[in-house]
């Protein structure tokens, strides 16, 4: 049986006194994962413990069968982990940035990722000169074009209009086809293809499979206000979950 990339059982994670993860088991392997949820659902949460960054208080986790908190050179070696917030630093020019990404990364790759995002022509600027959207594309070509093992994306398409993140999703579902496994917290999925989809919501996985499994009888059920809506299979990828409660999932 193939080993698994990640895994986690019985995690729970809190920030001072709240509970942001509850009961989490979760078993990752190569592809596409795509966790989708609402606002303080514990994305981001997820994704830090993943990394190494946030120990959880209860629970067992490892990361190419390392425990991230104390074997981290195997693991850090091996993962990317992209944040929702900007990282690199604004005052740097874009093509210094590029040429730091050649010498630590594929060139070619680098090269392709430059290509595909329409970056040539902001080579010049700084950093902070870009739009959010630039800037953004900036930082999906370190990520995917480091080639780790585990990639993790926090909101990708923070700050991207409709072709950047069409753009960005053809990317991401490339890039997971190499033998590696690349996880994307999001809103929404949109045009991804992912082998799996995880929905969290109030720090517990509502659903953990394939999207074709949530359909036809399979649905998830969202609250905002007095209104409710049911959305099933495929609506689940055009679904912006961000301002929504989920109230329930019937599989």
């Amino acid at each position: 049986m193939k080993n698994s990339l990640i895994l986690l059982e019985k995690v729970f994670a809190r920030y001072d006194k709240i509970i942001v993860l509850k009961n989490i088991d979760l078993e990752v392997f190569n592809g596409l994962i795509v966790v989708v949820g609402p606002n303080g659902s514990g994305k981001s949460t997820l994704f830090k413990i993943i990394a190494g960054l946030l120990k959880p208080i209860a629970g067992r986790v490892r990361v190419l069968n390392f425990d991230p908190f104390v074997e981290i050179d195997k693991v850090s070696k091996n993962i990317f982990y992209l944040p929702e917030k900007d990282v690199i630093p604004y005052n740097a020019y874009v093509d210094d940035v590029i040429d730091s990404l050649r010498e630590i990364h594929d060139p070619g790759l680098v090269d392709q990722y430059i290509d595909l995002f329409e970056l040539s022509k902001h080579m010049s600027k700084k950093v902070g000169e870009l739009s959010q959207g630039f800037r953004r594309r900036l930082h999906l070509v370190e990520a995917l074009s480091s080639n780790r093992k585990i990639i993790l994306l926090d909101e990708p398409f923070r700050g991207l209009d409709t072709s950047s993140r069409t753009l960005a999703s053809e990317a991401i579902n490339y890039a997971s086809r190499r033998d590696n496994c690349i996880l994307v917290s999001s809103h929404i999925i949109s045009r991804l293809d992912p082998n799996r989809v995880v929905v969290l919501e109030d720090g517990t996985i509502k659903y953990n499979g394939r999207i074709e499994d949530l359909k036809p009888e399979g649905c998830i059920i969202l609250e905002r206000g007095d209104e409710q809506i049911k959305v099933c299979g495929d609506e689940l990828r055009n679904t912006d979950l961000s301002n929504y409660r989920i109230k329930t999932v019937i599989c």
